[in-house]
């Protein structure tokens, strides 16, 4: 949403411990250009509190330029809505079971069955990119309870990343 670019909502609404310093008018000629430049499309007017921002194909492969995403650490996650099963999608299948030890370990998640697995799958996960031969794994999982979470269990065990926040903390190499 266009509303969550703004320089106070913006370190909130992603998780970042900085904000662009753009007052409204130079966020919505900067939002304004970048749409005359075909990297982001916009679904109404920039003022518009409902409008909402997408990169575009051309706009996603520079912020790729700019922030260098390694995508075979990417994961994409997913919970049923009955909390019964957890989805994981990824590039690097040893990555999503990696992932998926971390939350078990930590706590997060308690198995309740076994791990399917399908490989292969072509996924638009974001708007701007399509993922080709993805692993898609799905556990079964028993429903959240008042549990302890060991976060620097979790967080010992990272090698990918789900969020801008966290692609600044991944580990190169």
């Amino acid at each position: 949403m266009t509303r969550c670019l703004a320089s106070e909502v913006y370190p909130l609404h992603m998780n970042v411990g900085y904000s662009h310093g753009l007052t409204d008018h130079q966020l919505q000629v900067t939002l304004d250009r970048m749409k005359r430049r075909g990297l982001i499309t916009i679904s109404s007017e920039v003022d518009d509190a409902e409008s909402s921002v997408t990169l575009t194909p051309a706009g996603g492969d520079q912020w790729s330029l700019e922030r260098a995403p390694v995508w075979d650490r990417f994961i994409f996650e997913n919970g049923s809505l009955s909390g019964e099963r957890f989805t994981v999608v990824a590039a690097n299948e040893s990555i999503s079971r990696r992932y998926i030890g971390s939350r078990i370990a930590a706590g997060i998640e308690v198995q309740a069955g076994p791990i399917g697995v399908r490989r292969g799958v072509s996924l638009s996960l974001i708007p701007w990119k399509r993922f080709q031969n993805m692993v898609v794994l799905r556990l079964a999982r028993e429903r959240s309870t008042n549990r302890h979470v060991d976060w620097d269990v979790y967080e010992s065990m990272r090698i990918w990343w789900t969020s801008l926040a966290e692609l600044s903390k991944l580990p190169r190499g």
